[in-house]
């Protein structure tokens, strides 16, 4: 089981004390019954003193179960805490073009759905433990006092327990559908929130995406309606069985041991005792294997991610130290292969990319400028050839240093509230670049965070961009950057911003479709179907 050997590492050394507890829980719960039993069956007993055992015994069961109850909870925080902080690290680690293989539905949803129900339960699962070792002094009890009923209950026991595992496995099924199916339509939310203006202006797209909305939803409510209705049989039957228990114990064994009547009242009464801690473990039966569902899925998930993992190597290399000079491309090439979206290809490139260069990438929608720059920038993981930065080879130990002379806006851009990465802003230019590029009356800076991001899609660039300036790295990639600008900023940028970072000494790297500007460069890359056609210098 999954969830036993997680909560077994999780605990690590702390595992005795852990055991230690459900073991005394247990064990004041089993003498609670004891003297209960022992004060009603036998006569002459002076109940002033059962009483105070009794209350003694009730105390120490009530700090017992809220100190498992606590550890619980934590322990279960801790391993939902473990996997959010870890997968998110590795998410930061996994090869870029890999990553948006598996896509974002399935992160997304693992990530919440799945460790928020390790969440919801796994606190409840602990303290149910403590029933299996109640059960287990609840045998040793039957078997002195009453070694026939110990047999009779125990043989029923198992017996009822095989049957509700047998069918239970229906219900797990119909639960793993029900978890497939939920993200399918997470994935349908996904699209209502982002094509919801598609969607708007197309009546019949909007129709039949409804109409998927629908069928889905009523999929996954009847799935959950079919393995509510299981859960609520097992429950049912799981109840009628102890009450089964109770009347063979008192109908049919007193016909074969008439002398047993005592025992029997105790037998009758240690069944009740135990019931309830009993079905609560059955009913819990079902979330034990739908937790160890999400553990897979959350594992799987992690496999998934090492797996595409960029593997730091230890190898003694130079590393990538000083002012940039070059960047020199040879031979590099690129494969994009997804099942989905068909095959790319990046064909062999050979290019160099000088400090204080711009460069404009030029070339119809889908030639591979944008992915060419994301292979450059080692985004993307080369498929063959070399990259070098100042003569210096570019590998899997330099990586970070290398990235770390980017700065890009690319055209699927993300703008972060917080002004991370700012040991120390300059306020005032910051506020003198909302003005520039005129937005200080939507945005503002405070606390190391943008007031908002509501914000068009032209001034969410123009914010990308004061972002960008900020951070002073290098090499500056904007990708279409002036696509959805007025004609103010659109001149702007291309008249003002890239002199201004040409004199700074800082090398650019545009796309752009405007034709009229590629004067400005110092080269153009002309790209065509994953091809570098020319290299025009100006």
């Amino acid at each position: 089981m999954r969830f036993l050997r997680l909560l077994r590492k999780e605990l690590s050394g702390n595992a005795k004390g852990f055991w230690t507890l459900i073991v005394l829980a247990a064990l004041s719960s089993a003498l609670i019954l004891v003297a209960l039993n022992y004060t009603m069956v036998t006569p002459g007993v002076n109940k002033l003193i059962f009483a105070g055992i009794f209350v003694i015994l009730l105390a120490g069961f009530v700090i017992l179960q809220y100190k498992i109850l606590n550890k619980g909870w934590d322990t279960a925080e801790k391993i939902s805490d473990g996997f959010r902080k870890r997968l998110s690290s590795k998410i930061l680690s996994a090869d870029l073009a890999a990553l948006e293989k598996i896509g974002d539905r399935e992160i997304y949803e693992r990530l919440t759905q799945e460790t928020a129900y390790i969440s919801q339960s796994a606190g409840f699962l602990i303290p149910s433990l403590q029933t299996i070792i109640l059960m287990f002094f609840v045998v040793i009890y039957l078997a002195i006092i009453f070694p026939i009923g110990m047999a009779v209950f125990t043989v029923l026991i198992l017996v009822g327990f095989y049957y509700y595992r047998r069918e239970s496995r229906t219900m797990i099924r119909l639960f793993e559908r029900a978890t497939k199916s939920e993200v399918r339509f997470y994935g349908f939310l996904n699209d209502i929130l982002k094509g919801i203006k598609e969607l708007k202006l197309f009546k019949n797209r909007k129709t039949e995406f409804l109409s998927d909305v629908k069928s889905t939803s009523s999929f996954l409510r009847k799935l959950k309606q079919k393995s509510l209705s299981e859960y609520a049989d097992l429950s049912i039957y799981s109840q009628a069985f102890f009450f089964l228990v109770v009347g063979i114990t008192v109908f049919i064994i007193p016909k074969f041991n008439p002398a047993s009547i005592p025992s029997i009242i105790k037998l009758v009464t240690t069944t009740f005792f135990v019931m309830g801690p009993v079905i609560g473990i059955l009913f819990i039966i079902p979330m034990i294997e739908k937790m160890d569902l999400s553990l897979e899925f959350l594992q799987s998930l992690e496999k998934k991610l090492d797996a595409i993992s960029e593997k730091v190597e230890t190898k003694d290399e130079k590393t990538l130290t000083g002012d940039f000079e070059k960047i020199t491309v040879n031979g590099l090439t690129f494969d994009y292969n997804d099942p989905n979206n068909g095959e790319f290809k990046i064909t062999p490139v050979n290019l160099e990319i000088n400090k204080g260069e711009v460069v404009f990438f030029v070339g119809g929608n889908g030639s591979g400028k944008t992915t060419l720059l994301k292979v450059i920038s080692s985004l993307y993981k080369k498929t063959g050839g070399n990259i070098t930065l100042n003569n210096i080879a570019v590998n899997v130990e330099n990586l970070d240093e290398y990235r770390n002379y980017f700065s890009a806006i690319f055209s699927d851009f993300h703008l972060f509230a917080k002004l991370y990465g700012f040991s120390n802003p300059n306020k005032h230019k910051i506020r003198e670049l909302l003005e520039i590029m005129r937005i200080e009356n939507k945005t503002t800076f405070n606390n190391d965070s943008f007031s908002s991001l509501n914000l068009s899609t032209g001034q969410k660039k123009r914010l990308a961009l004061v972002v960008s300036l900020l951070e002073d790295k290098p090499i500056m990639i904007f990708d279409e950057w002036a696509a959805e600008q007025d004609q103010h900023f659109r001149e702007y940028f291309y008249d003002n911003i890239l002199a201004e970072l040409k004199l700074k000494g800082k090398t650019v790297l545009v796309v752009s479709h405007d034709e009229r500007y590629f004067g400005i460069a110092d080269k153009v890359v002309k790209m065509d179907f994953g091809k570098v056609t020319e290299v025009k210098i100006n």
